[in-house]
C-alpha cells in the first residue's frame, strides 16, 4: 500500500500545509451491488484539501475518479467512511460545493445569464442581489456581452466558462471540477486551461480537479494524487514545485516534462491493468447479451 510522505497512516495523501484542512476524506469506499455482481469502485480513500489549494486527482479510466467527486459534492452515498468540510460531516448537496460538470449541462431553453443565475434562485437568493452577482460572474468569466445568448450561440469553450461561471455563483469555499475540459478540442482546451487559472488566482478556491491529462494536472494543480486502477486507491502524492503564476511556456521546461514523465512511470501498469478489465468486463457483457437472447428464443 502506498504511504505518502509524513502521513499520519497509510492511504492519507498530506496537505499542502500543517494547519487544519478544510476537507478531509477518511477510508471511503464505494460498492455497486447487482444481481450479478457487486463491485468495489473505490476502496480505503483517504485526502486532505487545504485551503486555496487546488487539487488534482489522476487515474485511469473506470477507477472511481468521478464517483469520489460526486461523494465528495453530496451526489451519491459512500458505503463505507467518511468526509468533512470545514469540520463538519458532508450529508448532502450544499452551496459550500459548487460542481462543474463535464458536459457544459446548460438548459437549453434559458439564456447564459439565466444558466448562470439558476442556483442563486433555488437557493432563495434576493432577485437584485442575484443579478448582481450573475453579471460579476459573467464578467468574470469573459462572458460580460453574451449573458442574453442562448447555449446553442456559444462555442463549445465559451459554454464552458458559463458551466464554470455557474459553479462559482454561489460563492462555495470548495470547487469540484469533474474533467470540464475533456469535450474540447486541444487549442481551446490549452487556452481554457490558462482561463481556469487566471480566475482560480482571483478567486482562490479550493478546487479538486478531475482528469485523465497528466500534463493538464501539472500546469493546474499545487498537488496531484493518483489512483490506481479499480479498485481506486491513492497510490502517489506529488507536490507541483513550478512556481506561480504560470504561462504556457512552462510545459516546455525540464522541470515540467520530468514531472510528467515520473507521474507517468507511476501510472503506466495501472493504465494497462484498467484496460485488462475493461476488456474483461466487455467479454462478459456480450455473453450475457447472448444468455438473454437464447433464454427469449426458448
Amino acid at each position: 500500500m502506498y504511504n505518502p510522505p509524513d502521513a499520519a497512516a497509510p492511504g492519507t495523501s498530506r496537505p499542502r500545509d500543517a494547519g487544519f484542512p478544510l476537507l478531509e476524506v477518511r477510508d471511503l469506499g464505494k460498492k455497486y451491488n447487482s444481481s450479478r455482481e457487486s463491485i468495489v469502485a473505490i476502496e480505503s480513500v483517504s485526502v486532505n484539501l487545504a485551503q486555496g489549494e487546488f487539487l488534482s486527482i489522476v487515474g485511469p479510466s473506470g477507477c472511481g475518479k468521478s464517483t469520489l467527486l460526486k461523494i465528495i459534492a453530496g451526489l451519491s452515498t459512500a458505503t463505507s467512511g467518511s468526509i468533512r468540510l470545514n469540520g463538519s460531516e458532508i450529508v448532502g448537496p450544499g452551496p459550500d460545493r459548487g460542481f462543474v460538470f463535464q458536459g457544459d449541462a446548460l438548459l437549453p431553453w434559458r439564456t447564459i445569464r439565466q444558466n448562470v443565475a439558476l442556483g442563486l434562485e433555488i437557493s432563495g437568493r434576493d432577485r437584485e442581489a442575484a443579478r448582481v452577482r450573475t453579471d460579476e460572474m459573467l464578467e468574470l468569466v469573459g462572458l460580460g456581452e453574451f449573458g442574453d445568448r442562448f447555449p446553442v450561440e456559444l462555442s463549445g469553450g465559451m459554454r464552458q466558462r458559463a458551466n464554470l461561471a455557474r459553479g462559482l455563483a454561489l460563492d462555495p469555499p470548495v470547487l469540484l471540477m469533474d474533467e470540464p475540459f475533456a469535450a474540447l478540442d486541444a487549442q481551446t482546451r490549452e487556452i481554457m486551461q490558462s482561463e481556469l487559472l487566471k480566475i482560480w488566482r482571483q478567486n482562490k478556491k479550493s478546487v479538486i480537479f478531475i482528469t485523465h491529462q497528466i500534463d493538464e494536472a501539472v500546469f493546474l494543480s499545487d498537488r496531484i494524487v493518483l489512483m490506481s486502477a479499480r479498485p481506486g486507491r491513492i497510490i502517489g502524492d506529488f507536490v507541483v514545485p513550478i512556481e506561480r503564476p504560470r504561462s504556457s511556456a512552462v510545459r516546455f521546461s525540464d522541470e515540467f516534462r520530468e514531472l510528467n514523465r515520473e507521474i507517468w512511470e507511476q501510472l503506466r501498469d495501472e493504465v494497462t491493468r484498467a484496460n485488462d478489465q475493461s476488456k474483461v468486463a466487455t467479454v462478459k457483457g456480450s455473453q450475457s447479451t447472448r444468455r438473454g437472447q437464447r433464454t427469449r428464443r426458448r
